[in-house]
């Protein structure tokens, strides 16, 4: 007899409760941090250089930190591309 690997893949449930508490970043953060991230799979290139944890520092502090225009286009052009509204 042969006994399979039993694999199990827990899924958790975001909601609006729990968003900020699971991502560290609020729901504008969060757009901000993909814009800065961009979307390979999507073609939408993102800032050079920013992968996941510096986009989330930038994101968290994008007022007080870019001070360049290039990377605020590149940003502008894809929370534009990525908004569902």
């Amino acid at each position: 007899m042969f006994w399979g690997r039993i694999s199990y893949n827990f899924k958790k449930l975001i909601t609006a409760q729990n968003f900020e508490a699971e991502y560290q970043l609020t729901v504008k953060q969060y757009k901000l941090f993909k814009a800065i991230k961009g979307d390979p799979s999507d073609n939408i290139p993102g800032l050079p250089g920013y992968g996941d944890v510096r986009s989330k520092r930038l994101a968290k502090t994008w007022e007080k930190q870019c001070t360049s225009d290039e990377f605020r286009d590149i940003v502008e052009r894809n929370t534009k591309l990525m908004d569902l509204d």
